[in-house]
């Protein structure tokens, strides 16, 4: 699916579906919305394309940290969910789970299917990322 040349109606109107699903559907949206505000010229849309490239990233940061958290619980779920900086703490004392599986994981998948590449996220540069895109949110007066 491409998500440039849309429409602001096929945009919204955009549903989660087998090709695009949690994270990467967020992204989309995302890209759709910044091409709209490219060829339009309507920079509120701009607004609208970083709060979904956030949402986007906390999903995907939410399956990082289910990934590498060997047993999350709900308190633990609890104290990430609205705070980067406990998400960002939580990643880093897990962060070895993560790195650990997705270097087995690009092993075994390069064994299996060599054309097929794995993408082994760099959780800094998201929560740089995330920042950037939270600057487009608020009001700077």
């Amino acid at each position: 699916m491409d998500p440039l040349g849309k429409s602001a109606d096929q945009i919204i109107s955009q549903t989660i579906s087998d090709k695009l699903d949690g994270a990467s559907w967020h992204f989309f949206q995302s890209r759709s919305l910044l091409d709209l505000a490219k060829r339009t010229q309507r920079a509120s849309l701009i607004h609208f394309a970083a709060l979904e490239l956030r949402y986007g990233i906390e999903y995907l940061l939410f399956e990082l940290l289910v990934l590498s958290v060997e047993a999350l619980d709900e308190k633990t779920y609890q104290k990430c969910i609205g705070d980067p900086h406990e998400m960002k703490k939580m990643l880093g004392k897990h962060g070895a789970n993560y790195e650990k599986l997705a270097k087995f994981t690009t092993v075994v998948v390069s064994l299996s299917n060599p054309q097929f590449k794995v993408h082994v996220w760099d959780i800094a540069a998201l929560f740089a990322t995330w920042g950037v895109a939270s600057e487009f949110l608020h009001f700077v007066g």
